[in-house]
């Protein structure tokens, strides 16, 4: 279970690093692909706090 927070807590670090890096850059077409990957990094964050509380229930259990 730390190491899931652990990986969502780094997840959540990396979305913050290319939201800021897409808002740095003039350039569109790499703040797009930045944004794109805040994107990945969010959907991925979301997936582990989903299996973080199906462990939490079925430790619950």
């Amino acid at each position: 279970m730390i190491l899931l927070q652990t990986f969502i807590f780094s997840a959540e670090n990396e979305r913050r690093k290319y939201e800021k890096a897409a808002w740095q850059t003039a350039n569109q077409e790499i703040k797009e692909m930045y944004l794109q990957m805040a994107s990945d990094a969010r959907d991925y964050t979301r997936d582990l706090q989903k299996r973080l509380m199906d462990d939490k229930y079925h430790n619950f259990r």
